[in-house]
């Protein structure tokens, strides 16, 4: 799938668990692809994944 940026890093830095977990678990974009999405870097999504303690084990319990 081809990625391009179509949103702005001040929309990264306002996303919460559940938005962040639907474009990460749900739509399956890699941090990769999530980066390019807003442009930022890939360092500040693995940051925001792991400050809201996001793997992909607990990733499926939440979408239970």
């Amino acid at each position: 799938m081809k990625i391009t940026q179509t949103n702005t890093p001040d929309d990264f830095k306002k996303l919460d668990i559940y938005e962040f977990h639907q474009l990460w678990f749900n739509e399956a974009l890699t941090d990769r692809q999530m980066a390019k999405k807003f442009g930022v870097t890939l360092e500040e999504v693995k940051e925001k994944r792991k400050s809201f303690g996001l793997n992909w084990f607990n990733s499926a319990m939440l979408f239970v």
